[in-house]
C-alpha cells in the first residue's frame, strides 16, 4: 500500500514474518479460550443439549461453508486484506460477546461467534501461505510448520486465561458474575485492533499471484481433475480425524488413569496431550531442516501407527505414554500435508488451502458422528491407526513424486 510505513528494511522480511506468526498463537489462544467458556457461556444461557451442541459446531460449520468465500477474497484482493479483514472480523466478534451476555440473547450470541469465526477462517486461509512464502522457496515447508509451532503456545495461554476465569467466578449464573465470561474478549478485541494497526504500517514483501482477478470457478474445477490433490483432500481430513480421535475423551481416560498427576490444570490430561503435540510439532520442524518434509512425515505416521496400536494393547502406564506419543506424532501432521499441497500450487494457493481447511473440518464432524456411534476407547485407537495409515500413504506418494522430479531434473 502507498501509505504503509517501511517498517522493514528492503530485503529484510523479519517482522512481517514475526507478525505473520503472531497470528498463529492468537488463534490457538482465541479457539481454546472458547472451548473452555463455551460451557460456561451455556449456563448462562440455559442451552438445551441441542442449543450446546449448535454452539459447539459453529466452527466447525463457518470453517467448512466459509473457508472458501474467503480464499476467493483473498485471491482476488491479497493475503495482506484478507489478515485486516479477518482480524476485524474477530474484534467486532469479540466486542459483541458483551451485549450478548447482559442481554441473555442467544442469538445475539451465536451472531458474536459466527463473526469471530469467519475472521478465524480468514486469518487461516491467508495466514498459512504468507508465512510459509516469506523466504526462500526450498523451507516453504518448514516455514510453515515453524509458524504453526506457535499454535500450542496460544492453546495454552488460552485454555489457562478460561480455568482461571471460571475458578475465579465459580458463581457465573449469579448476574453480578456473569459478565465476566466475557470480559477476556473484551481485551481480545482490543489486542487484535492493535495487531491490525501493526499489519497495516509493516510493509510485507510483494507475493507472486498474490491478487489474481477471475477464473476462481476454473481453476477450482481443475483441482478435482487431478488425482493427487483429491489424496491430499483426504489425508488433511484423516489428520483431523486422527487428532480428535487421540484427543477423544475415550482415549484421554488413558492419561487421566495415572496416579501421582499434579492437581490443577497440569493434571488435566488434554494439557499433557496439547504439550506432546507441542513438542512434536517442534521437532518435527527442526528434523524438516535436514530431512525432506515427506520424509519426516512419513516417520511421524510410522511412529503413530504403532503407538496407537501399544496403547491399543497395552494398560497403565504403557498405554499413558503411548497415548501421549501418538499425540506427539500427530502433531506434524495438518500444516505439513497443507504445506506439501500448496507449495507449488502458484495462482491456486488460496482456494487450495481453503478447501484444505473445508476437508479437516469435514473431518473432525466426521469424527463427531463416529464417536457416537463408537465411543470406545479401543476403537478410536483403531480408527487412528487406520487415519496415519492414509497419511503415510499420502507422504510416501509425496515422496515418490520428488523422487521422480528430481530424477528428471538430474537427466537435463
Amino acid at each position: 500500500m502507498a501509505g504503509e510505513r517501511r517498517l522493514a528494511k528492503k530485503g529484510d522480511f523479519t517482522v512481517a514474518f514475526a507478525l505473520t506468526v503472531s497470528l498463529f498463537a492468537l488463534w490457538g489462544m482465541g479457539h481454546w479460550l472458547y472451548q473452555e467458556l463455551v460451557p460456561q457461556f451455556a449456563r448462562r444461557f440455559h442451552l438445551g443439549g441441542e442449543e450446546l451442541a449448535a454452539t459447539q459446531s459453529v466452527y466447525s460449520v463457518v470453517y467448512f461453508f466459509g473457508a472458501l468465500p474467503a480464499a476467493l477474497f483473498a485471491r482476488r484482493f491479497g493475503g495482506k486484506i484478507a489478515i485486516l479483514a479477518g482480524l476485524g472480523a474477530i474484534g467486532i466478534g469479540s466486542f459483541l460477546l458483551y451485549p450478548a451476555t447482559q442481554a441473555l440473547s442467544y442469538q445475539y450470541f451465536t451472531l458474536a461467534v459466527t463473526v469471530m469465526a469467519c475472521g478465524w477462517v480468514a486469518l487461516e486461509v491467508a495466514g498459512n501461505p504468507l508465512a510459509a512464502s516469506l523466504g526462500r522457496p526450498e523451507h516453504f515447508v518448514w516455514r510453515l510448520n515453524l509458524a504453526q509451532s506457535f499454535y500450542p503456545l496460544g492453546a495454552f495461554a488460552g485454555m489457562v486465561i478460561g480455568v482461571w476465569l471460571v475458578r475465579s467466578h465459580e458463581i457465573l449464573p449469579d448476574p453480578t458474575h456473569s459478565a465476566a465470561i466475557a470480559h477476556p474478549y473484551i481485551v481480545l478485541g482490543i489486542a487484535v485492533l492493535l495487531l491490525a494497526y501493526l499489519f497495516e504500517e509493516v510493509r510485507f514483501p510483494h507475493m507472486p499471484d498474490d491478487r489474481i482477478k477471475g477464473g476462481s470457478a476454473i481453476a477450482i474445477g481443475r483441482l478435482f481433475k487431478q488425482r493427487s490433490f483429491l489424496f491430499a483432500l483426504a489425508a488433511q481430513a484423516l489428520a483431523i480425524m486422527a487428532q480428535v480421535s487421540v484427543w477423544s475423551p475415550e482415549v484421554r481416560s488413558l492419561v487421566d488413569a495415572l496416579p501421582g498427576r499434579p492437581s490443577g490444570i497440569f493434571g488435566n490430561s488434554i494439557v499433557w496431550m496439547l504439550a506432546a503435540l507441542g513438542v512434536g510439532r517442534i521437532s518435527g520442524t527442526a528434523l524438516m531442516r535436514r530431512i525432506a518434509p515427506a520424509t519426516v512425515l512419513a516417520a511421524f505416521a510410522v511412529g503413530g501407527i504403532a503407538c496407537a496400536l501399544l496403547a491399543t494393547v497395552s494398560s497403565g502406564m504403557t498405554a499413558a505414554a503411548a497415548a501421549l506419543a501418538a499425540s506427539f506424532c500427530v502433531s506434524i501432521t495438518w500444516p505439513t500435508i497443507l504445506g506439501l499441497t500448496i507449495c507449488n500450487a502458484g495462482a491456486s494457493t488460496k482456494p487450495v488451502t481453503a478447501l484444505l481447511c473445508m476437508a479437516g473440518a469435514a473431518g473432525g464432524m466426521v469424527h463427531q458422528f463416529v464417536r457416537v456411534a463408537l465411543p470406545f476407547t479401543t476403537l478410536q485407537l483403531l480408527l487412528t491407526v487406520f487415519c496415519f495409515a492414509g497419511i503415510l500413504a499420502f507422504a510416501l506418494m509425496h515422496r515418490a513424486i520428488s523422487s521422480t522430479a528430481q530424477s528428471s531434473d538430474d537427466d537435463v
